[in-house]
Parts: C-alpha cells; sequence; structure tokens
C-alpha cells in the first residue's frame, strides 16, 4: 500500500456526502479509506467564526503534515459568505508544505427550497420527472466562477463539480433514469446516487491511474 497515491479530501457537510460515493470508487479501484466528519466548519485555516471548528481545522492541518498527500482536495459549499481572504492564507500554508497538488472541487448545485420538492412541484404541472432543471429553481454558475477565479489567483488546481452536474439544458435531477436516483437530497446535499456519480467524475479528473490511497476528512 506504501507505493499508492495518497489523496486527502478535507471539506464541509457536502464533502461529507460525497463519501459513499467515495467509498464505492475505492471497492472499485482499491482505494485505502480513512474518514472524519463534523458539521457546519469550512476548510479553512483560523477562519475566526466558530472556535470548534478552528479547532477542528488546526487537528486536520497536521494531519495533513503529518500524511504528506499527494493531492489535496478540498471542496465546500463556496458560499459568498465564505472569507476567501483567510482561505487564500490557508491555500498558502498548504501550498508551504509542498504538496504536490492541491486541488478545489468547485460547488454543487444549490436547489431552491431543495431538489425533492421542485421535483414534486414539476411533476404536478408536467406529469414526468425532468432528467434537467434550469431557470430560478437552481443556483447559476457565479459560485463555480468565483471559485475557479480564486483557484487561478492561488495558483491551485480546480475541477468543477458544476460541469459534471449541469450543462446549458440545466442541472442533472437524477444520477440515472430511475425515480429513486434522484441527485439530492436537500437543497446542496448529494444522495448515494449523486455521490457516486460525481466521485466518477472526479476520479476521472483527478488522474487516470486506478490506484489510489485515500484518507477523507469531512467537516
Amino acid at each position: 500500500a506504501g507505493d499508492k497515491k495518497l489523496l486527502f479530501l478535507w471539506g464541509d457537510s457536502t464533502a461529507a456526502a460525497l463519501y459513499p460515493g467515495l467509498k464505492a470508487e475505492a471497492a472499485a479501484h482499491d482505494f485505502r479509506i480513512a474518514h472524519f466528519e463534523t458539521a457546519g466548519c469550512p476548510p479553512i485555516l483560523d477562519d475566526g467564526l466558530i472556535a470548534r471548528c478552528d479547532q477542528l481545522s488546526d487537528k486536520v492541518f497536521a494531519e495533513i503534515k503529518a500524511s504528506r498527500p499527494d493531492i489535496l482536495l478540498v471542496h465546500a459549499m463556496w458560499g459568498p459568505n465564505n472569507n476567501l481572504d483567510r482561505l487564500r492564507q490557508s491555500v498558502d500554508r498548504l501550498v508551504a508544505l509542498k504538496i504536490p497538488r492541491i486541488i478545489i472541487l468547485g460547488p454543487v448545485p444549490v436547489w431552491k427550497r431543495g431538489l425533492p420538492l421542485a421535483l414534486v412541484n414539476y411533476y404536478r404541472f408536467h406529469h414526468r420527472i425532468p432528467d434537467r432543471i434550469t431557470g430560478g429553481i437552481v443556483s447559476g454558475s457565479d459560485g463555480d466562477t468565483r471559485m475557479q477565479a480564486f483557484s487561478t489567483q492561488a495558483g491551485v488546481e480546480f475541477i468543477s463539480a458544476r460541469e459534471a452536474l449541469c450543462n446549458a439544458e440545466g442541472c442533472l435531477t437524477r444520477a440515472g433514469p430511475s425515480s429513486t436516483e434522484v441527485i439530492a437530497t436537500d437543497m446542496v446535499h448529494l444522495s448515494e446516487p449523486g455521490s457516486q456519480f460525481l466521485a466518477r467524475a472526479i476520479a476521472k479528473s483527478i488522474s487516470n491511474e486506478a490506484h489510489f490511497q485515500m484518507i477523507c476528512v469531512m467537516e
């Protein structure tokens, strides 16, 4: 296992929602996974908003420093309230650890009042479940654009979750044809099928190599 590349995931509850998909990728590609989860904390060092989050981020930084990953993947909701100045300081500290690749995964779509309700309302009027939805029901690409620009300025890589889930026709509502494969369980958290769908897309974007050792740290 020592020759396997180490991928370290750090994020908020949207990253935690990715875990089922990552676990499926582990089964398919012989990853090793360890994961630590707590709610409500962005992946930002010394954010200064919630004391327990700062304590956790210190712990995570120590874990990253000790494990010396080949790839660090950072994922969150990345809303307008995130302090990008503090995030930049965090990235600079992580870059100083000489991690070969630091990748920011952009935000997943945010469904106004939740995707399940959006589908129920759509079905009431159209008597079918749409493959994609666009317009005011789901968030636009502003957050994705903001985080892509941030990543470029910070000198780290960027992967768009939105590009995997959305196109000009709208954002995917299901990972497959079944009504049980709805992408999200609420406004923002991926379902297990949604997690598996995005994890496969991320795995392809991160590397063509099949074998990773993976540590997942989620908030």
